[in-house]
């Protein structure tokens, strides 16, 4: 488990941008922010109970996310497309998977392949050592050949082109089949770099004339949902190629957005696009105006004084304690290293002075203890753990009172004065800095 540090540089946010924040036009239109951080709070709440539905059912488990072979481009991408088009696969499928990719890759174009019932899949096909020229050799990740024919693949998910790759396969298929087709095969579809086509003479390959642009986004993606289908009853073949679609889904839309959110979006543009531009100051007006508000609310509510020592700041905190407590305070601070906040129990005016002896951790805190926090700390919710993100801010400008930035906040203070209640004198003393002898 991580442990936080104490934030010791930079602010939380931008003071000078919240100022400048609370004088423009934001202010005048704070219910119609309410209402789309509400709509948004709630989207993301139903989405968070999808995902931990889909975690429950089991459908977030991939195991080539597992083994890390997510951007593996020969040992996880190659291999497995290779296979699925060996018509001698262990898919059991025979020729279908070949057919749909060439049908969905060339369309109504004529496919340089010969019968493909005896068509042979490799992959790192070695074409002999890169001469001193590079205009030969190398290695094909996917071959797939038929007598006098062959289609080429080169598949580059992150790796950068080589030189003059594309023009040494390309060498390689007209010296040794009559037909033939060299497929670039990206994430997006994108052209080979000028390196890769341009060979010794200053001549360039260009793109879908001698070579043809593949991408997974456009033609693999539709093609493994075709073999999901054609698998049927192949249930660990069906499977497989399920966890590998979901995988290349996520390659491919990294940032892919909720058809709801997009909807929301468009439909308050100009709201959003005033946020995106005042973002910094909308999370200064939080640290510096809305959230103290309601911390202090918080602890008068449970007879506690809240002191606010620049709370946002580097190496600050917002404390909340006890009058008899002399030294110590519940206290709300930043990890310096993960930007995420934490609860714990602390001295207000530096390291606490207390007996070892009496030591512990507080099972409302739950982590290891350290030398800044002697009884433990938590990370808030991970809804709010990190304020400064669109998520959080949603939440603290909620008005839903069973799921807000109060509630969430005043249940941590309240299950760690809960457990202190129920110590020893001498674990209570020792805790909030008190001696026997005073």
């Amino acid at each position: 488990k991580s442990t936080p540090v104490p934030y010791r540089s930079g602010t939380v946010s931008e003071m000078t941008t919240a100022n400048k924040f609370r004088g423009n036009n934001m202010v005048s239109s704070n219910n119609q922010i309410l209402a789309f951080f509400n709509k948004t709070r709630k989207l993301l709440e139903r989405k968070r109970k999808e995902l931990a539905d889909k975690e429950e059912r089991g459908d977030l488990f991939n195991v080539f996310k597992i083994l890390r072979l997510s951007t593996a481009e020969v040992r996880t991408h190659s291999t497995f497309i290779a296979e699925l088009l060996n018509p001698h696969g262990s898919h059991g499928m025979g020729t279908a998977p070949l057919q749909l990719f060439l049908d969905t890759v060339f369309k109504r174009k004529i496919i340089p392949l010969d019968n493909i019932k005896f068509a042979s899949v490799k992959t790192e096909k070695s074409t002999g050592e890169i001469d001193m020229q590079y205009t030969h050799g190398g290695q094909i990740d996917i071959i797939i050949s038929s007598g006098k024919s062959a289609i080429i693949i080169e598949n580059k998910i992150d790796a950068q082109d080589q030189f003059r790759q594309l023009v040494r396969y390309n060498n390689y298929g007209k010296e040794h089949f009559e037909q033939y087709s060299l497929i670039y095969l990206t994430k997006y579809g994108v052209e080979a770099t000028k390196g890769s086509v341009t060979d010794d003479k200053g001549r360039s390959l260009v793109a879908n004339r001698d070579y043809l642009l593949v991408s997974y986004k456009e033609h693999i993606l539709p093609w493994l949902e075709g073999c999901v289908k054609m698998a049927g009853r192949k249930t660990k073949v069906r499977e497989s190629i399920k966890q590998y679609y979901e995988l290349i889904k996520e390659i491919t839309f990294p940032m892919a957005m909720d058809n709801e959110l997009q909807d929301l979006m468009i439909k308050n543009i100009e709201l959003v696009k005033m946020l995106n531009d005042n973002l910094s100051g909308l999370y200064g007006v939080l640290i510096s105006d809305v959230i103290p508000k309601i911390f202090e609310k918080i602890a008068n509510d449970l007879g506690l004084v809240f002191e606010n020592k620049e709370f946002g700041k580097s190496d600050h905190y917002a404390f909340f304690y006890r009058k008899e407590w002399k030294h110590a305070a519940i206290a709300i601070g930043k990890d310096g290293r993960e930007t995420r906040y934490y609860i714990s129990v602390q001295g207000r005016d530096g390291i606490l002075d207390i007996d070892t002896n009496s030591q512990l951790v507080l099972k409302s805190l739950g982590n290891q203890s350290g030398r800044y926090w002697p009884f433990g700390y938590k990370y808030l919710p991970e809804e709010i753990a990190v304020i400064e993100s669109v998520g959080a801010a949603s939440i603290i400008l909620s008005d839903n009172p069973e799921s807000n930035f109060e509630s969430m906040i005043r249940n941590a203070i309240a299950a760690i004065l809960k457990e202190i209640n129920n110590l020893d004198d001498r674990q209570a003393f020792s805790m909030l800095g008190i001696k026997q002898d005073q």
